[in-house]
């Protein structure tokens, strides 16, 4: 799994690539919780995630939770077929 980050106007955008899985999940919940102590809001872009499994969406909702308990928004973008496949299985809402 691979994060990159960037500050756009007051906003901090931020991509996940690769996969989004058990053996990633505890990196990507510190990468993203580290990402919001920034105390900006956040545009997570999704569309180069490979595969995703419970422990990934579990990861997900977590830091959206988080943002959220910080009184800031975390909105996900451009969802890969992966990610809109597990959240459709899941009977979730779209991202």
């Amino acid at each position: 799994m691979e994060f990159t980050k960037c500050m756009q106007d007051g906003q901090l955008q931020m991509t996940l690539a690769g996969d989004l899985d058990i053996y990633v999940a505890a990196e990507a919940r510190v990468a993203l919780l580290e990402a919001l102590a920034q105390e900006a809001d956040m545009t997570l872009d999704l569309s180069t995630v490979e595969s995703v499994d419970a422990a990934g969406v579990q990861v997900l909702l977590a830091a959206r939770r988080s943002a959220e308990e910080q009184g800031l928004s975390l909105r996900w973008v451009n969802p890969s077929r992966a990610i809109t496949d597990v959240i459709q299985l899941m009977g979730m809402s779209d991202p």
